[in-house]
C-alpha cells in the first residue's frame, strides 16, 4: 500500500493511492483501469510526483457474471474520504459510475452538473475520537 495524496485530473485529493495488485505484477487483465493515481511525495497539494513510486489504479471497472448467470457490472475506486467529495472530479466520477452501473450511460453528459447543494464541510481525515465524543473499546463479546 501507498499512502500518499493522487492528482485527480487538475486537482489533488487527499486520499491514499493504495496498490490493489502484488508490486512486480500487472494489474488484473479482467480490470478496466479509468484513472492513474501518482502517488506524492506527502499530502500537501502542491507536493511534487514521487517518481520513485509508480502511478496505481485508483478507479476501475469490471463486469463479472454474478448470480443466476447474469452479468454484474462494477465499479471501484479507492476515493471516498468526505474530503475527496469536497472536488467536483471526485463527484462527477461517482455520479457517471453510476449512470454506468445502472445501465443509464446514455445519460452522462460532462455539463451536467455536480456542485454541492448547501453549505459542504468535510472533515479531516483521521480518529478525532474526542472531538466526536467517541472512546475506542474492544467489542463486549472478545
Amino acid at each position: 500500500m501507498v499512502c500518499m495524496s493522487f492528482q485527480f485530473l487538475d486537482h489533488t485529493g487527499r486520499s491514499d493511492v493504495y496498490r490493489c495488485h502484488p508490486e512486480g505484477h500487472s494489474f488484473t487483465a479482467d480490470c478496466t483501469s479509468l484513472v492513474l493515481g501518482q502517488p506524492l511525495i506527502n499530502l500537501e497539494q502542491d507536493a511534487p510526483p514521487n517518481t520513485k513510486k509508480e502511478p496505481l489504479p485508483i478507479a476501475w471497472t469490471k463486469t463479472r457474471q454474478g448470480n443466476q448467470n447474469r452479468d454484474s457490472k462494477i465499479v471501484h475506486f479507492t476515493m471516498g474520504s468526505a474530503e475527496d467529495f469536497a472536488n467536483d472530479g471526485v463527484r462527477r466520477l461517482t455520479v457517471n459510475a453510476v449512470y454506468w452501473d445502472i445501465g443509464m450511460k446514455a445519460k452522462i453528459d460532462a455539463s451536467r452538473s455536480v456542485e454541492i447543494v448547501g453549505e459542504y464541510k468535510p472533515l479531516v481525515a483521521g480518529f478525532s475520537y474526542e472531538k466526536l465524543g467517541a472512546k475506542p473499546r474492544k467489542p463486549a463479546c472478545c
